[in-house]
């Protein structure tokens, strides 16, 4: 017979608790596990923001990968508590399968097995003091999903913010080729980066290890695109610079990106969701999102409309032109008079 207090269970309404007995091997998301055997007691509930379990189960003394020594009398526990904080929304649910987050905070303790097995099984009368448990060292410590925060920050980073600028470097200031290569190279580093560190993450998990959600496909999909977009970029100007001329890679390279871009936010906010995050980082990504894209919009807007206005702001590179000039198109209107007749004048 087991009693404890707020570890291992999750609330669901006001007076509800479910327990979900899990097994796992390493460090990975415990699995929802129907074979071992919980029932639960009276006084189990939610009462004085505390939430008590009172349980009884009948074979928890050995599974598939261990084993419980009930003659130990210093026999190893750990448990974890949260996720907690703003970035994490509170997991309410009633169903024993639903996938959990990282921990936010874990430990470990000692528990003298002998003394905790037999006697009458009535329930302990104090729920404050420990009996036949003892801990080492700090008895609470902290963690963090650092993973997730890094995948997050590469991606966005790299999808959201650097690759809508490398327009601007393009286009506006300093209209230089060099740097929109530089700028995407880095993008392409730092999206690769935050796709990595996403295919570890989807390995901890239950819900992920499977890489068929939505989040992943897409992402796999986006990743390859960025790299198809980097390598037409590169091989356009390779060509730009033996030729003069432009290339079908340089019409794709311009307008897919902004295709890549507008999955990759619409990724992102999917995967924020699907991770459980908070409505106040949904709301902030959102913000972001709309912040940049009314910048870069009006940044390229208002270097056109000066263009247009016989100012300097918008600058179409001469790659555009040559690509223009190179079409069958412009060398059928440009040539389009050569076999008239000797002194025809298109204007008389």
């Amino acid at each position: 017979m087991v009693s404890f207090t707020g570890s291992g269970v999750v609330p669901f309404g006001l007076a509800d608790v479910t327990v979900s007995p899990r097994i796992s091997s390493g460090e990975q998301e415990p699995e929802y596990s129907s074979s071992i055997a919980v029932t639960l007691l009276e006084g189990t509930g939610i009462a004085n923001n505390t939430m008590t379990v009172n349980g009884r189960c009948s074979n928890c003394t050995t599974w598939k990968s261990g084993k419980l020594d009930l003659k130990s009398s210093s026999q190893p526990w750990i448990f974890g508590l949260g996720p907690s904080g703003g970035s994490a929304a509170m997991l309410r649910s009633d169903s024993k399968t639903a996938s959990i987050e990282r921990h936010s905070k874990y430990g470990v303790f000692n528990m003298d097995m002998v003394h905790a097995t037999g006697g009458s099984g009535e329930l302990p009368t104090s729920y404050t003091t420990s009996q036949g448990s003892s801990s080492e060292g700090e008895e609470v410590k902290s963690d963090s999903n650092w993973p997730s925060i890094i995948h997050a920050i590469c991606l966005c980073g790299a999808l959201i913010l650097l690759f809508p600028f490398g327009a601007i470097l393009l286009r506006v200031f300093p209209k230089s080729v060099r740097w929109h290569w530089v700028n995407q190279t880095i993008s392409t580093c730092l999206a690769f980066i935050g796709m990595v560190i996403g295919f570890y993450l989807s390995t901890q998990f239950t819900k992920s290890q499977s890489f068929g959600s939505t989040h992943q496909i897409l992402g796999i999909v986006i990743l390859l695109a960025i790299i198809a977009q980097w390598g037409m970029g590169f091989w356009h100007h390779r060509l730009h610079k033996k030729t003069q001329t432009g290339s079908m890679f340089g019409v794709v390279h311009r307008y897919f990106g902004f295709i890549v871009i507008l999955l990759a936010i619409i990724n992102g906010g999917i995967g924020l969701s699907w991770s459980y995050a908070s409505n106040g980082v949904l709301v902030g990504y959102s913000i972001t999102v709309v912040i940049v894209s009314v910048a870069i919009i009006g940044l390229l807007g208002w270097a056109r409309f000066k263009s247009n206005h016989g100012g300097k702001g918008f600058v179409r590179q001469q790659e555009e032109l040559d690509e223009f000039q190179s079409s069958d198109y412009s060398d059928g209107y440009l040539n389009r008079d050569s076999n008239r007749p000797h002194g025809y004048n298109r204007y008389g």
